[in-house]
């Protein structure tokens, strides 16, 4: 897998479940479920967790522009409204309608 994510070409156009995106933002979005839902269970039990920096990064990036349309298929809440100074793992979680301790 590692072989096959480092030949492949990020700006590449492919086929996916919002239209044509590049493999950048497939993988990034692929991505998204371990990583906010890593958030979650930790919520659920107490536990403060830091997501992974660089994971954040290419999650909100590529979930940004298409944030409305994760909350239309009811597995998302609604964006949540956030100050402009607030850490990209914050902003990532609200746009997911998770509100950070």
């Amino acid at each position: 897998m590692r072989q096959l994510l480092n030949t492949a070409d990020p700006n590449r156009r492919v086929a996916s479940h919002h239209g044509e995106v590049t493999v950048d933002r497939v993988l990034a979005t692929a991505v998204i479920e371990p990583l906010v839902h890593t958030w979650d269970l930790a919520q659920a039990a107490g536990i403060y967790v830091s997501l992974d920096a660089e994971a954040v990064a290419a999650t909100l990036t590529a979930i940004a522009p298409v944030a409305d349309r994760f909350a239309t298929t009811g597995m998302y809440s609604p964006a949540l409204s956030i100050s402009e100074d607030a850490t990209p793992e914050r902003r990532l979680l609200a746009l997911l309608g998770r509100k950070a301790p």
